[in-house]
């Protein structure tokens, strides 16, 4: 079962299963597959943006100590990107 954490509007975060996710238009989802020495899965995404190039970081401080987080980027506009470990994720 693939579970998606999604925002309630307060912070906090849901989870719900892939199968009552709200669909776009037309019925269709994006699904990111990744491989890992575990094998293939998918993840749902809200969205898919450009390709671009990103200086990544080792995670900081308190950060460091979470295994799904590999390290952060800083976009453009000042947003934090957290770039994830798949090998950590399943």
């Amino acid at each position: 079962m693939l579970l998606e954490a999604t925002s309630n509007g307060n912070g906090g975060g849901s989870h719900r299963n892939g199968r009552d996710q709200e669909q776009g238009i037309n019925g269709e989802v994006a699904v990111v597959v990744v491989k890992t020495t575990f094998g293939k899965f998918g993840l749902i995404v809200d969205r898919l943006d450009k390709n671009m190039e990103l200086a990544i970081k080792p995670a900081p401080g308190s950060l460091a100590s979470i295994n799904v987080i590999s390290g952060v980027s800083i976009m453009g506009d000042g947003r934090i990107l957290l770039v994830l470990n798949p090998e950590k994720l399943f």
